[in-house]
């Protein structure tokens, strides 16, 4: 089903404008048109300052503009002017259960979805409007309609890394080990990284490569590596079932080794319960 959205808000130059999504179904991916008209305009995807799903209070997707299409990108989904797509789902997964799980189920225990579009100094007199992507509520195997706290959903969590000076460095993972989320994709937007490892319970999961060889590696498997994105993908060839589980993981180690002063912006995509966000 596609249901076009409510209006947002004051939608203006330097505002942050908002919506409220229509509950009551489960959301799979959210689409944004914008544009602008009069002399000298000009709205593009640099002008989304920051864009924020959050569902009943707690924040399930925040990036900004540029960083959701370079993750798109990677994932070799359109880049299309005027046109962002935040993903509930995973379309190139290998199996449909795949494809569809971490859907956001509003149709039980749902008080708020609501989308914050953080605009800045684009010109002239803009729009902005979007559509929902959409199936049934979730039932379980009695018929019992499953709600948002009853299922894991799919989001996108944002963390800021400041390194300040050449070195290797562990990461700051979303929630800690402790929350019990399956890690897909580590997606890092940087100037100055050169090497990424992983370690589960102290096991190399992903030994010490350069970011260059690891966009070498996702390429073979259908993926676009982006400049100034290292996208370290632990689903790389659409197996979710290869998500890291972190649930009965002691120690879970992200290092980073950067040539000079950085501040990573890591995006980290997982699979996970509303209650450990």
């Amino acid at each position: 089903m596609i249901r076009k959205l409510m209006p947002f808000n004051t939608v203006a130059a330097n505002t942050t404008a908002t919506v409220e999504i229509e509950k009551g179904l489960t959301v799979h991916a959210i689409e944004l048109r914008f544009a602008a008209t009069g002399e000298e305009a000009n709205f593009d995807k640099t002008h989304f300052s920051r864009i924020r799903a959050k569902l009943n209070g707690k924040t399930i997707f925040e990036a900004t503009g540029q960083e959701l299409q370079a993750m798109n990108s990677y994932k070799k989904r359109p880049d299309t002017t005027g046109k962002l797509t935040i993903h509930f789902d995973e379309p190139e997964a290998m199996t449909l259960g795949g494809m569809m799980a971490g859907g956001i189920p509003t149709a039980k225990d749902c008080n708020s979805f609501a989308l914050e579009v953080q605009l800045g100094d684009l010109v002239g007199s803009p729009t902005l409007y979007g559509y929902m992507i959409c199936t049934p509520p979730l039932v379980d195997n009695t018929g019992a309609v499953l709600g948002c706290w009853d299922v894991p959903i799919n989001a996108i969590v944002r963390t800021e890394n400041p390194f300040s000076a050449a070195g290797g460095y562990s990461m700051g993972l979303p929630y800690g080990k402790d929350a019990g989320h399956n890690l897909k994709r580590f997606f890092m937007f940087h100037s100055n990284l050169t090497h990424v490892e992983l370690k589960r319970n102290g096991y190399t999961v992903v030994d010490e490569i350069p970011v260059a060889d690891l966009g070498n590696i996702a390429a073979d498997y259908n993926n676009a590596p982006q400049s100034g994105l290292c996208a370290l993908d632990l689903v790389y060839n659409g197996n979710m079932a290869e998500a890291m589980d972190t649930l009965s993981a002691q120690t879970v180690v992200l290092k980073a080794t950067v040539s000079q002063a950085d501040t990573i912006k890591m995006l980290t995509d997982l699979y996970g319960l509303l209650k450990n966000m």
